[in-house]
């Protein structure tokens, strides 16, 4: 390489170093001299770029060890959130499965009160029934006996049947109403822990996945500078 007017800053490789050339002068400098020195300087970059892509190594293979344990927790705390994961939601379907048994108890308990209820009342409409007639009866048999009494008996009797039969619809009444009222609360607590539970799932499942959002971040890798030394200025490139 002829080097006439050498005033660049870009960085001159070693090969191009030790071949450089100057244009010839009297009186100037001796080539064997200038050559030699030129040589000495090439040798001396080679080093120094040897040295330099030493370094550059030793400063990689540690981050390379970083790289492959950071790998490592990453692929743990997976596994540990899966894990998590399938735990949350096996307690979730076991206590799913606890409230359906307990809604389908609550169910048969809110029929069986139904059907008693209403056996009752109709116990109570038999019985009261079965005493009108009785007494119905009697006014009959009282009418030959006397026309006044037996109106008067008459009408009592139907009275006390009309209060008998109010008494026994309004008993059976608040007995279905008593029974549904506790059959619906019942089902409103249910209904508010399987919302509950449900809840708690979602909120289970918010965090787990922040958390393997977190893992899932980019991993940065430093990549080695090009780097070179300036004959001239001696400084790195």
């Amino acid at each position: 390489m002829q080097v006439e007017d050498q005033t660049s800053l870009d960085p001159l490789t070693p090969d191009e170093v030790e071949s450089a050339s100057f244009p010839e002068q009297e009186y100037g400098y001796e080539k064997m001299r200038v050559d030699a020195f030129l040589h000495a300087v090439a040798e001396r970059l080679r080093a120094l770029l040897r040295e330099l892509d030493i370094a550059e190594v030793k400063v990689e293979q540690p981050l390379l060890g970083v790289g492959r344990e950071i790998g490592s927790l990453l692929h743990e705390s997976h596994e540990a959130a899966e894990e998590l994961l399938t735990t949350a939601r096996m307690e979730a379907a076991t206590l799913l499965q606890d409230a359906d048994r307990m809604l389908a108890q609550a169910k048969k308990e809110v029929e069986r009160t139904e059907r008693e209820a209403s056996r009752r009342a109709e116990a109570l409409v038999s019985d009261a029934q079965a005493e009108v007639d009785r007494l119905r009866s009697e006014a009959s048999r009282a009418k030959h006996n006397a026309t006044a009494e037996s109106v008067v008996i008459r009408r009592e009797a139907e009275r006390h049947a009309k209060e008998i039969r109010a008494d026994a619809q309004r008993e059976g009444r608040n007995v279905i109403a008593d029974a549904t009222g506790r059959a619906e609360a019942t089902a409103r607590e249910l209904e508010t822990r399987i919302r509950r539970l449900q809840e708690a799932e979602e909120v289970l499942r918010a965090r787990i996945q922040a958390a393997s959002d977190r893992d899932k971040k980019p991993e940065v890798r430093p990549r080695a500078a090009e780097k070179s030394i300036d004959l001239r200025t001696g400084h790195e490139g």
